[in-house]
């Protein structure tokens, strides 16, 4: 995960000359909250695209239905769960 934020902030230091950081190593609020979204967000996509094509890598017959807790994001994580989907 870190590898993809890491090139998602090189990306946009290339394009704007601009490299944001978090508030523990003396970035802005802003900055902070920016790079904790693209965290957040960057989870979600990956998940989905695990969900999506694991049960093609795996040769699995149903596909995965994916579940997500929206009040354990407030502490910091977001869960998530892979299941079955039954047809």
């Amino acid at each position: 995960m870190d590898s993809v934020v890491t090139s998602l902030i090189n990306l946009f230091s290339l394009i704007t000359d601009f490299r944001p950081r978090f508030t523990v190593h003396s970035g802005s609020k802003t900055e902070n909250l920016a790079l904790q979204n693209i965290q957040a967000r960057l989870r979600m996509v990956i998940a989905y695209l695990f969900a999506q094509l694991l049960p093609t890598v795996r040769q699995h017959r149903n596909g995965w239905r994916l579940a997500s807790r929206s009040r354990q994001r407030k502490r910091g994580r977001m869960p998530l769960w892979l299941y079955d989907q039954v047809r």
